[in-house]
């Protein structure tokens, strides 16, 4: 079973993360900040990161940066509601606005884990 990462500072919409992608089959992990994210993925486990842009203390941008400086193959989506800034979009695999439909987040999921090399 593939395991996601979910990086967002608001626990209502890791919830909702959650439940989404454990109802597609996929374990998930969940992480309030940067921080407690890149603890999480530095175990290695991780197949897939869905990262926010705007989060406290570190933001989305500074936590792809750091997963992909360690984990360069790990695929991470960003999902923000506001528009991601380049650099975060350079680094990152795709880019999401918050409050599309399921179907966007689940088919990025499976496109971005399909493409990942092994």
């Amino acid at each position: 079973m593939k395991k996601i990462l979910c990086i967002d500072d608001d626990r209502s919409i890791l919830e909702l993360r959650r439940h989404v992608l454990e109802s597609s089959g996929y374990d998930v992990l969940l992480a309030p900040s940067g921080q407690d994210g890149l603890r999480l993925a530095s175990r290695g486990e991780i197949d897939l990161v869905i990262l926010d842009y705007m989060m406290p203390g570190m933001d989305g941008a500074e936590v792809a940066e750091s997963l992909k400086s360690v984990f360069p193959k790990l695929p991470v989506i960003a999902m923000s509601s506001v528009q991601v800034p380049v650099r975060m979009a350079a680094t990152v695999d795709a880019c999401i606005p918050k409050g599309q439909r399921v179907e966007v987040l689940l088919s990025a999921v499976s496109s971005a884990l399909a493409a990942r090399p092994s």
